[in-house]
């Protein structure tokens, strides 16, 4: 919520660029700087979006206030589930790439060289969103068929916009998510 949908987009491409950038940064240093025995441990690289979970951990540090708590007469802050749960993810395979990833979120948040300018640009947003709302409505069609309350709705809507098409109402409460009045809205601006 902090970033915004498109902002927190660019933060995870460019997170996952740099952090894994920084990975391979920190394995061809760890050969030069480890003795052969702790680099054969440090060597091997878990699969998954680590760096990813890790920038985001760094960024949630840094830009959510924490705030101390005190429970069963230990005084604690309150991100230490969160940490916790981080912390589980850990293990031999996944050192360098949680620490290119606490890495890619801070130079993140120090903004080098612009990082948190960047944005995708705008014909790739829009097909982003054009792709994902093709994948969700026909999930939707296929997951779950329009019940009595759903047509009811848009038999009134239809009262409402004599003009709109069924389809085209329905695209419109799709976005509105079931609301009738963001629908209205949505209809009355004709932004579909």
């Amino acid at each position: 919520r902090i970033l915004g949908t498109r902002k927190f987009a660019a933060f995870v491409f460019v997170a996952g660029v740099v952090g894994l950038t920084l990975s391979v940064v920190l394995l061809a240093g760890a050969r030069w700087m480890l003795p052969a025995r702790i680099y054969g441990a440090v060597n091997m690289v878990a699969g998954g979006p680590l760096v990813t979970v890790f920038a985001c951990l760094a960024q949630y540090y840094m830009l959510v206030p924490s705030k101390r708590v005190r429970a069963l007469g230990v005084t604690v802050g309150d991100k230490w589930l969160t940490y916790g749960l981080a912390a589980n993810l850990l293990g031999e395979s996944a050192a360098v790439p949680a620490l290119a990833g606490i890495m890619a979120g801070a130079v993140y948040a120090a903004d080098v060289a612009g990082l948190k300018q960047w944005r995708f640009p705008q014909c790739v947003e829009h097909a982003a969103v054009r792709l994902m709302s093709l994948v969700t409505s026909r999930q939707a069609r296929v997951q779950r068929p329009a019940n009595r309350a759903h047509q009811e709705l848009i038999g009134r809507l239809q009262g409402m916009f004599p003009a709109a098409g069924h389809e085209q109402i329905a695209q419109a409460l799709r976005l509105a998510a079931g609301d009738a009045d963001r629908a209205v809205s949505i209809l009355l601006s004709g932004s579909q």
